[in-house]
């Protein structure tokens, strides 16, 4: 049985039958509303993150359907005409989309934060005449789990600060979200969803001090953390699937090959040295097996936790994988 097998066999019999009902179930269309039992589970998910400096009343959690609802909300409410606003080149679709809406003056991409980066902000906002800016940044890449560093935020709000600037910094932590840990006090927002953990629960949450985004329901967010609790508790299991992959691919590829080694290991990024040909079929196939061909079709995403809920989907899906990249031989 190879390491690979073993794996697959270990994370099956992991799981009770409780838990593999449990990762089944979608997101409850009803909403309970329940001040105290919601207060709870809010300290509930807060002792899930023991390095983030959140804890209540001073920080609140909303949720809604999905994140992207989230976001929506969440450029009304805080961008004006005289908010000037700042992302990556590596957010969300929606985010793009809201930002190609924007009017040039209005907006910079930047994918670093230094010094010299901090103080060419704040020059373009003065010099659009806005008096705000708003900043949406990544946190983890879902292509190849690559993190901002913290320090970057650090120097950017102490910036800030420093310069009264008025500054609104949100954090897509979507993928980051109690793998990844992180001093959360220095964000204004901070977002995550459901379903990056347990895929069939879709759910938008959002973390601050306003709470003006989203709504407080309590079984979606008690709901949420019984699934959570799945993939927390097999923390192990999933970085040594991420092992496993890379000797697995070094010893199978034929080509010269890429591993992404600087990111979390959730994620194996996986990039060669030429496109890799696929019919559609052949993606689609991939698609089922959530693994997935990006940028000029020379690299894979796949995203190890979703394994812990789908082990039948490993071994194939590399084997295809495999297959696609030594080019079908």
């Amino acid at each position: 049985m190879s390491k690979l097998q073993q794996w697959v066999t270990d994370v099956k019999l992991s799981l009770t039958q409780e838990e593999k009902d449990l990762l089944d179930t979608p997101r409850s269309e009803e909403k309970i509303k329940d001040t105290i039992k919601y207060n709870q589970t809010i300290n509930e998910y807060f002792n899930r993150l023991p390095d983030s400096g959140l804890a209540r009343p001073i920080y609140t959690i909303t949720v809604s359907d999905s994140c992207t609802s989230l976001i929506q909300e969440l450029f009304k409410k805080e961008v004006d005409n005289n908010t000037f606003v700042v992302t990556s080149s590596r957010e969300h679709d929606v985010v793009k989309a809201i930002f190609d809406n924007i009017p040039n003056e209005r907006k910079v991409q930047v994918d670093t934060f230094d010094e010299g980066v901090a103080s060419f902000l704040v020059e373009r906002m003065q010099k659009a005449n806005c008096n705000k800016v708003f900043i949406y940044y990544i946190g983890t890449e879902i292509s190849n789990g690559h993190i901002t560093p913290q320090s970057e935020f650090e120097l950017l709000k102490n910036y800030l600060v420093e310069h009264n600037i008025e500054h609104e910094i949100v954090l897509d932590d979507c993928q980051g979200m109690f793998w990844v840990k992180r001093n959360y006090t220095i964000f204004d927002y901070i977002l995550a969803t459901a379903h990056a953990n347990s895929m069939h629960y879709n759910m938008g949450i959002c973390i601050s001090k306003k709470g003006n985004v989203g709504e407080k329901v309590y079984n979606w967010l008690h709901d949420y953390l019984a699934h959570l609790d799945i993939f927390l508790s097999r923390k192990k299991m999933i970085y040594d699937l991420w092992d496993i992959l890379r000797e697995e691919v070094d010893n199978r590829l034929n080509c010269p090959h890429y591993i992404y080694l600087n990111g979390d290991r959730r994620f194996f990024s996986l990039s060669v040295d030429h496109p890799i040909e696929a019919t559609e079929e052949e993606l689609d196939e991939l698609d089922n097996y959530d693994m997935w061909l990006y940028d000029e079709l020379d690299k894979v995403r796949i995203r190890c936790q979703q394994y812990i809920q789908f082990p039948d989907f490993i071994i194939p899906g590399i084997e295809l994988i495999v297959k696609l990249v030594n080019g079908n031989k």
